[in-house]
């Protein structure tokens, strides 16, 4: 389940595995960080801006949608292919493990393409 601070669980009227069978490419980029990718692709899809993914050890410092909180200074992502402003996606901090730190007390943000859904950008900034 997804739940925010007040423990409020927001339910999916989408069947993850349906979106998973139909789409398997998400269990394949969501499984190197999460045994829980169902759960994982439904607290993404839930768009709770302050939500907590409890099932696997992703923690708290991930944010989707909304405006980034930004580290440095701002992206200015294009697409690849239609050279338009990319839209904000999400961010996270140092949530996936140690084998996978961002540095310095890190935030990676990723950019995504409302035309060209296949086209996303990333960022690493560090303090």
């Amino acid at each position: 389940p997804v739940v925010d601070d007040d423990e409020e669980e927001y339910s999916s009227a989408v069947d993850m595995d349906k979106i998973i069978e139909c789409i398997p490419e998400l269990k394949t980029r969501l499984e190197p960080f999460t045994l829980h990718y169902r759960e994982a692709l439904a607290w993404i899809l839930s768009g709770s801006r302050k939500a907590t993914y409890y099932g696997a050890s992703l923690g708290e410092g991930i944010q989707v949608g909304g405006d980034p909180d930004l580290i440095q200074g701002e992206h200015e992502p294009r697409c690849g292919m239609c050279q338009q402003p990319m839209r904000f996606l999400f961010q996270f901090e140092d949530v996936f493990g140690e084998e996978y730190l961002l540095g310095d007390a890190g935030m990676g943000y990723i950019y995504g393409c409302d035309a060209h859904p296949e086209q996303c950008q990333g960022f690493v900034d560090c303090c």
